[in-house]
């Protein structure tokens, strides 16, 4: 069971909220007491192509992804990446629907 937290920009000029968004899923990874887990952030567009974005969705063995905002993950077809997920025994985590 690996654990990955999730960050995303559209544009390099964000990059005080990625390091932002960073330490909000540091901070709730260390709340959950987890010792191990990856930090993955990336600057890109949610039309565009976002190659860690789909390594981590590929990789069987994270078991849960943590993302700030859902759209983070995906614009428009999150319903269908977390239903795709949860049929393998994975799990989406989005923070403004756990912690407001």
């Amino acid at each position: 069971m690996f654990r990955v937290t999730y960050a995303r920009v559209s544009s390099a000029d964000q990059e005080e909220d990625l390091e932002r968004q960073v330490e909000r899923l540091k901070a709730f990874a260390q709340a959950q007491g987890w010792a191990e887990y990856e930090v993955v952030a990336e600057v890109g567009s949610a039309t565009r192509k976002r190659g860690r974005l789909l390594q981590v969705l590929a990789d069987p063995g994270v078991s849960r992804i943590v993302a700030e905002k859902r759209h983070h993950l995906n614009q428009f077809g999150f319903p269908l990446v977390e239903a795709a997920l949860r049929a393998s025994g994975r799990r989406i985590v989005v923070l403004e629907d756990e912690c407001g």
